[in-house]
């Protein structure tokens, strides 16, 4: 018998199919966990991850936002609609809406008759210092946003939420927590 010293044609075409099987599978988990429209890849749900913090945060400031209010002016009891008018703290009338052109919520101070968005937080004089006493509500990939007054001292939000191809909603409950300082 001789000894033999190389592969033969068929040994070299199974090599080839083996590898290109595994090349392929290769590639669809590659391409399942890296491609950016798949629904379960890193990157969408790196995104989403970031999306959902976002909105976590800016939902957390619009709660807060509301219990440093006093009372609701707008709308009235009963009614609902999408933006809000209520005092502050400090006695400020503030707004908040959802601004169409950039899909997100935001807060605004009566100043002078004229709405002005709200970018610093405001300032509160206590002792020979100053404290913020509230933050500006920003939130990003907001849809819609609905406000329905129960009370002058308790408004139900409910906020649509927008991450790439799906849709979601949040809806709360809120008790201004210094109503009874507007008696």
């Amino acid at each position: 018998m001789r000894k033999r010293q190389g592969f033969t044609f068929v040994e070299i075409l199974i090599g080839m199919v083996i590898l290109s099987i595994l090349m392929f599978v290769v590639y669809q988990v590659f391409h399942l966990l890296f491609g950016s429209r798949s629904r379960h890849s890193l990157v969408a749900l790196t995104r989403r991850s970031f999306i959902q913090k976002d909105v976590k945060v800016g939902l957390r400031r619009l709660i807060y936002r509301l219990r440093e209010g006093i009372q609701v002016l707008e709308p009235f009891p009963g009614l609902g609609g999408e933006e809000l008018v209520f005092r502050d703290v400090t006695n400020q009338k503030i707004r908040i809406r959802r601004e169409d052109s950039e899909n997100r919520l935001i807060s605004e101070k009566d100043e002078a008759g004229n709405w002005v968005r709200e970018d610093q937080p405001t300032m509160v004089t206590v002792g020979t210092g100053s404290l913020p006493a509230s933050l500006p509500v920003k939130m990003e990939n907001c849809s819609s946003l609905h406000f329905t007054v129960l009370s002058p001292e308790c408004v139900s939000i409910r906020v649509g939420l927008l991450q790439e191809i799906e849709r979601g909603s949040f809806m709360t409950i809120v008790k201004l927590r210094n109503s009874s300082l507007a008696y």
